[in-house]
């Protein structure tokens, strides 16, 4: 497993805004990280705007948002998806 704060996602443009709300759902107890969080997907959606939803955007979690990152990634592609994958890690 790689270590901490290395660990990349792959997802659509167009699936920034749902990520963005599945994090402030599932930061219960980690409201400075879900901040943190939160805050570079709205700075990477007000980037890709303009551009083309199905545009594949690769990011990486601040330091410490990682396992948070990794469980609002997996909601987003069991919705997307209805369990039938699992979400893309880039090392």
């Amino acid at each position: 497993m790689p270590p901490p704060g290395t660990t990349s996602y792959l997802v659509r443009a167009g699936d920034l805004p749902a990520l963005r709300g599945l994090v402030g759902e599932l930061a219960a107890h980690d409201q400075l990280n879900a901040e943190r969080l939160i805050g570079q997907l709205a700075h990477l959606e007000a980037l890709k705007a303009e551009g083309d939803r199905g545009q594949r955007i690769d990011f990486t979690p601040p330091p410490g948002c990682d396992e948070l990152a990794q469980r609002a990634v997996d909601a987003l592609y069991e919705a997307s998806f209805g369990g039938r994958g699992r979400s893309r890690r880039l090392h």
